[in-house]
């Protein structure tokens, strides 16, 4: 923390946050202090910066393993949920993915209107055309998509968020913000 607070204007990216915080659960139960003790400093960290220093990304798969302490107002500028990609988004991930593996004029599969497709499952699609020298309608058969495989959790995630995050995909108006932290595209 004082390593960055010395740089001055950072971004901090922890990926997969929730892992971090492995035991340091609603148990209250940790070690001998010290990671209650790095706890609290982390806390209070994430509370005092001051506006225009340090701006924290976390990213988590499973927020509800994050302990409600780390989830209060103030600790965080905002929070957003990055849900499965619009049909917008769809496409332009199939066109990224079909030129990386050079899939010369593609024929899109149904899945291009499907909902349920990530970045990932477009990938591995992708991929696996490439691969087995067939059209992507083919090896679009051999991808089952994380929203469908997890539908249940994808929709816990969507109802948890509903009232609680920023929605990515979804742009914040500029003149809602009243902030001194500002989000630089």
């Amino acid at each position: 923390i004082k390593a960055i607070t010395t740089m001055g204007r950072v971004v901090v990216f922890a990926d997969e946050f929730a892992k971090w915080l492995a035991g340091a659960g609603a148990s209250g139960e940790l070690d001998s202090g010290s990671k209650q003790e790095m706890t609290g400093t982390l806390l209070k960290w994430l509370s005092d910066r001051p506006p225009g220093a340090a701006y924290v990304i976390a990213t988590t798969n499973n927020v509800k393993s994050i302990p409600p302490e780390y989830l209060r107002a103030e600790r965080w500028d905002a929070m957003f949920f990055i849900d499965l990609p619009n049909a917008d988004e769809r496409v332009a991930i199939w066109q990224i993915w079909t030129s990386r593996f050079h899939l010369v004029d593609a024929d899109f599969p149904s899945s291009v209107r499907d909902e349920s497709w990530t970045g990932a499952d477009i990938k591995t699609c992708c991929r696996t055309a490439a691969m087995m020298g067939c059209t992507l309608a083919e090896a679009s058969q051999y991808v089952v998509p994380i929203a469908r495989s997890m539908a249940e959790r994808i929709t816990e995630m969507r109802e948890w968020a509903k009232d609680r995050c920023i929605p990515a995909s979804k742009p914040l108006p500029v003149a809602n913000i009243n902030s001194k932290r500002r989000i630089v595209a």
